[in-house]
This record gives structure tokens, sequence and C-alpha cells, in this order.
């Protein structure tokens, strides 16, 4: 551990609503990627749609518990997400890291973070959903613009939070 971090200001931040209605939707995000799954579960063959190539066809399948495996990931890294935002002293900043600065940095991260958990809530609930429907609906594809979209609200939150963390240096 270096210095700059070993002698960043420890502060508990009490929770904001903001970040309370991002793990709401976070929440109901999951809730409907298991409701989702569950609904579909009866009717799903063994092999599901688990790939698709460049042009949004389908050219891979794996066993249907994949899809679960899904579920089981995506509440991993949001949970080890929820974790490490309660220790912002140890994160990496792009600004140095000031007692005057410190509660403005740590709000911004939390923030941060609670939107990349739903962001990845999103992004797991369209690929469990698009398996699902490629899987059910022969020669139905990839919904490119849908991905296009996620990602690109991914890193426009990205770029948000750099400038934001500029901003509040």
């Amino acid at each position: 551990m270096n210095d700059s971090i070993r002698n960043r200001p420890v502060i508990a931040l009490p929770a904001i609503r903001a970040g309370r209605l991002l793990d709401l939707a976070t929440v109901l995000a999951g809730g409907t990627s298991v409701a989702i799954l569950a609904s579909s579960w009866a009717v799903l063959p063994e092999l599901v749609v688990s790939h698709f190539d460049a042009s949004g066809q389908v050219n891979g399948t794996l066993p249907r518990l994949f899809l679960w495996a899904l579920i089981g990931f995506n509440i991993f890294i949001v949970t080890m997400l929820s974790v490490v935002s309660r220790f912002q002293h140890y994160l990496n900043f792009a600004v140095t890291i000031t007692a005057e600065n410190a509660e403005r940095q740590y709000k911004l991260i939390n923030l941060f973070i609670h939107l990349l958990s739903l962001e990845l809530s999103l992004i797991f609930l369209f690929i469990i959903h698009t398996c699902i429907t490629a899987t059910l609906n022969p020669g139905q594809g990839l919904n490119s613009p849908i991905l296009l979209t996620l990602v690109g609200l991914q890193t426009g939150t990205i770029i948000w939070y750099m400038q934001q963390s500029f901003k509040l240096k």
C-alpha cells in the first residue's frame, strides 16, 4: 500500500437516495432476469443459445444451466461492487485524494459504482433474454442496437465519472 492510500481520510458516508433508487432498479433488473428464466425453464431445451457471431447470428450453444450461472455471476459482481463501495479510501482515483476533496470524491465514486451495478444487471438481463428468445425462436439473432446502446451507456457513465472527478478535485 502506498503512502497516499494509507493517509487518505476514512469517511463513513450515509446512504443517499439516488444510491437507494439505483440499488432498487438493480434488484428489479436482476429479479426480472430470474423471472424470465424461471417462466421459460419448462419450455427450454437442454441446449440453449449461448453465443452470437459478429453479424448477430447464433453460433454456439451450452446446457441451459448456463443461464442460471449468468444470474449467479451477476449477483456475485453486484455484491462485490457493493462491498467495494464501502471502502472508498482504498480505491484508485484519477485525482489525488485530500482532506478537502475526500468526501466529494467518495460520494462521486459511490454513485458511479451504483450506476455500474445497474448497467451490468441490465446487460445480464439483455443477455439472458436474448439467449432465451433466440433459443425459442430459431432464426432470431442478437439485437445489436440494444447491445450497443447498453455498452454506450456504460462507456458514457465512465466518461461522466472521469469528467466529474476532475471537476470536483
